[in-house]
């Protein structure tokens, strides 16, 4: 069974979802190991409306010589299907963003899709050498706009949910949701390569 991780935006009390949260939200997938890392998203439920809904007005005057105006719309049209896994490499010690479909219909646009439901399910494949992969975990499901963290750090291949994101503020995608760091590059100092990737501090 896939492990399900929070979907939840950290937000304070007081604070407004902006317009930009409320567009796309792109799933991140950072690979601290120092293999390459396959991952598959899918099949994911979709649902695209067919058709404009019909409008109807009436106009309707009263034997009181009131006026009256009555609205009505026709039913839409929707049509659903899967889509395809598609599998994705992540070089060592890099960082992919997924753009996640829309989490829900526009009754004004014809022709977009959303998600039937609101999570993502992810299986992640390590790359072991001579043609063969081992995957990490049994699943992952995670909600648009979140991400995992496979490291090594702990001398075996794991995977981590990244801490929630905040509408504010700049998000790490190598924090956990309990704060740890897993960048493959922490402690590096200025000059310092990593033999790796060859990122320089």
């Amino acid at each position: 069974m896939p492990l399900q991780f929070e979907q939840t935006f950290e937000m304070e009390e007081d604070e407004e979802v902006s317009e930009e949260m409320k567009g796309s939200k792109p799933i991140t997938v950072a690979n601290g190991t120092a293999q390459r890392i396959t991952f598959s998203v899918g099949p994911i439920k979709m649902v695209e409306q067919g058709n404009l809904p019909d409008k109807t007005y009436t106009l309707g005057a009263g034997i009181d010589g009131q006026f009256g105006v009555k609205f009505s719309e026709g039913n839409v049209e929707l049509k659903t299907w899967e889509t395809e896994k598609k599998p994705t490499v992540v070089a060592p010690h890099s960082i992919h963003y997924v753009d996640a479909p829309l989490a829900s219909l526009s009754r004004r646009k014809k022709g977009k899709a959303a998600m039937v439901e609101n999570t993502l399910n992810i299986h992640i494949f390590q790359e072991m050498g001579a043609g063969k992969d081992v995957e990490v975990g049994l699943g992952y499901d995670i909600g648009p706009g979140h991400g995992i963290i496979v490291s090594d750090a702990t001398g075996q291949c794991e995977v981590y949910q990244m801490q929630g994101r905040h509408w504010c503020k700049k998000t790490d995608p190598w924090l956990t949701n309990m704060g740890v760091d897993r960048s493959p590059h922490q402690g590096y100092r200025r000059r310092d390569m990593c033999p790796v990737s060859l990122y320089k501090k």
